[in-house]
């Protein structure tokens, strides 16, 4: 800015006129130029946070295909297997299912049956004071998180610190999720009668 006003007084006023037309110039691009650089960065930061934002949709993504793959494996393994118990998941064991939908009870009944373990289910209209006792005769637990209450979930996860069971989220309430749990689960001891 120095050298401009030196510039300006050397000059005569209309090349004073002059520089300061293209100072003027230079310093609105300049602005435009920072303009840009703002909208620049403001664009790169917003790419940045959706290309976050999809990292972890494709993780989540490739979460659930896994658990999908999992179901499938332990519903074709339960439909293939002919013998009432399949050698992979050991002992008779009594799973109790906390939630879901009354309707599936029979189904997720007989896939527990072939599987070697007995099935007790527990849902919200049957209150919460019988769910210590039932928790106290399972080897496992079970409850399929799209299906069952905050306050019942969290009263399942209590209940098997306290009596030391362990409990397993399930991904969804149909049959094959509670196979593929199953499955996973290592073998279990015989609940306490």
């Amino acid at each position: 800015m120095l050298a401009a006003e030196s510039l300006r007084r050397a000059a005569t006023p209309a090349a004073a006129a002059e520089t300061d037309h293209l100072i003027a110039a230079l310093q609105a691009r300049c602005d435009r130029l920072a303009a840009r650089a703002d909208a620049a960065e403001a664009r790169r930061a917003e790419a940045e946070s959706r290309a976050a934002a999809a990292s972890r949709e494709a993780t989540a993504a490739a979460t659930d295909r896994d658990a999908l793959r999992r179901e499938i494996a332990a519903a074709e393994a339960a439909l293939t297997d002919d013998s009432p118990t399949s050698p992979a998941i050991g002992a008779p064991r009594t799973i109790l299912y906390v939630g879901g939908r009354s309707g599936q009870t029979a189904v997720l009944r007989r896939a527990a049956e072939r599987c070697g373990a007995e099935l007790l289910h527990h849902d919200a209209e049957q209150g919460s004071a019988l769910l210590a006792g039932l928790v106290g005769r399972a080897s496992l637990v079970v409850f399929p998180v799209d299906c069952v209450s905050h306050d019942a979930a969290l009263a399942v996860k209590r209940l098997c610190r306290q009596t030391g069971r362990p409990f397993r989220p399930l991904r969804s309430t149909g049959a094959a999720s509670l196979l593929a749990a199953l499955q996973d689960a290592p073998a279990l001891p015989l609940a306490a009668e």
